[in-house]
């Protein structure tokens, strides 16, 4: 790997930093009461939890269609059978 790729992976977050995000921010959107649904709060969580999803699921969308991501995903079945 050349040093601009492992720049770039570096800087970017990995699947597992992505679901936690989505987690943390699907945890954050239930806490908020029902009185509050509709509220500004309430909006914030929603696109706060659309937003990690749809950046976990691109993410698993790119690992899914490079060589490296179809290795991995591989190995991870190879690991659950």
């Amino acid at each position: 790997m050349n040093n601009a790729m492992q720049v770039a992976d570096s800087a970017s977050p990995n699947g597992d930093q992505l679901f936690a995000e989505f987690l943390r921010s699907t945890l954050a959107m239930r806490a908020i009461p029902a009185e509050s649904l509709g509220t500004g709060a309430w909006r914030s969580a929603v696109e706060r939890q659309h937003k990690a999803f749809s950046s976990w699921t691109l993410y698993l969308q790119t690992q899914a269609t490079t060589h490296e991501g179809l290795r991995k995903l591989r190995a991870g079945a190879r690991l659950a059978v």
